[in-house]
């Protein structure tokens, strides 16, 4: 019959293999996640990155569109 001590070791190496799989477990699932918002923040640049070239050229073409809104203005004062 084994003695309270080589039950309390069993116990504790029953312990340090689940402790082992639940630290796996637990890294698996961070590194997944990681992932996922990497993922994540690549597509949102990309928008961002689209959408800045779209208002660029708004501004561009706005600008036209002002510029010749003013020399409109400006030729009937001088008329």
């Amino acid at each position: 019959m084994p003695t309270q001590s080589q039950k309390n070791s069993e116990q504790l190496n029953k312990l340090d293999k689940k402790v082992a799989l639940i630290e796996a477990d637990l890294k698996s699932i961070k590194d997944n996640h990681l992932h996922t918002i990497q993922d994540s923040i690549s597509k949102i640049e990309k928008h961002i990155s689209s959408i800045w070239k779209v208002v660029g050229i708004l501004c561009f073409m706005f600008t036209i569109v002002f510029a010749e809104t003013v020399k409109s203005f400006i030729d009937l004062l001088v008329i």
